[in-house]
């Protein structure tokens, strides 16, 4: 029988849980660009090095802007705009409910779900970023 969590952890999950309910009212504050990438810049960011230096974008290019749409459940336009974005807002969304009901109950109640499905969606998010990246690269005009 799984021990219920301490305090400290609770404090800990109930910080992640309101990080991501931020990232999450950001992302649906801003306005998608409609170039599919650049969103970012509208809370005053630089532009991407990458694309500045080389003309091609990055694998975290679009992903801003992939929150955005996905925000707005204009999931189209956020996978044209950045897959592993998509794929990690969608997670993001998932995992706020999760954490409340967890940090409430004291307990994950799937066992460790949590905890290996946040590894394995990050993880899995970075390499398809990555991934899909070389791809773009390897087969550019």
């Amino acid at each position: 029988m799984p021990t219920d969590y301490s305090n400290s952890t609770r404090l800990g999950l109930s910080l992640v849980a309101v990080l991501l309910m931020l990232l999450l009212a950001c992302a649906r504050w801003l306005e998608p660009s409609a170039t599919g990438f650049g969103t970012h810049r509208q809370i005053g960011l630089p532009p991407c090095t990458t694309y500045a230096l080389f003309g091609v974008k990055c694998p975290s290019c679009g992903m801003t802007t992939a929150w955005a749409f996905t925000t707005r459940l204009r999931f189209q336009e956020a996978l044209n705009s950045n897959t592993a974005g998509t794929l990690l807002c969608i997670q993001a969304t998932l995992s706020v409910p999760y954490l409340v009901v967890m940090i409430f109950s004291k307990r994950d109640p799937l066992g460790r779900f949590f905890s290996a499905a946040t590894v394995w969606g990050i993880t899995s998010s970075l390499v398809l970023a990555v991934t899909l990246w070389v791809v773009s690269l390897t087969f550019r005009n």
